[in-house]
């Protein structure tokens, strides 16, 4: 279904498409995507939420806040998208790892599957607060 509709591989989808692909282990992904996450860079698709925040390419739950937009972001604002861009999702692995405790589930169908497995336990932590987890809600569900 997800290639006959053309449904995009992230965010939420791979909670109910993830299970019907392959999957492979988390260090198995980071080594095959050793580079930063460049589709963040990528603005020929891209959505603005209802509070105003730029959430880039098909990065469900990542979000810039406007009149951050247009100049280069400040890694203390954005941690998350700053490892992501900079170091890809082994960086944002070893964050969450190192800093907070994050243990991989057996097997991801994709880097964006680790990734987005990576924010929802951030987002969901008790005492941590990251501002490019956005909008508000949207990791409750799943």
């Amino acid at each position: 279904m997800p290639q006959r509709y053309w449904i995009s591989n992230g965010g939420r989808a791979l909670e109910t498409f993830g299970a019907y692909l392959p999957q492979k282990p988390a260090e198995h992904l980071i080594s095959e995507h050793s580079g930063g996450c460049r589709e963040l860079a990528n603005t020929a698709h891209f959505h603005i939420d209802l509070d105003g925040n730029y959430l880039p390419g098909l990065c469900a739950g990542l979000a810039i806040q406007r009149d951050d937009l247009g100049s280069p972001l400040s890694t203390e604002k954005y941690p998350l998208l700053s490892r992501l861009y900079a170091g890809g999702i082994g960086a944002l692995f070893r964050y969450a790892t190192n800093e907070f405790g994050f243990v991989p589930a057996a097997g991801y169908a994709l880097k964006c599957h680790l990734c987005y497995d990576i924010r929802h336990f951030l987002a969901l932590g008790e005492d941590r607060r990251f501002e490019e987890l956005q909008p508000e809600g949207h990791y409750l569900y799943g």
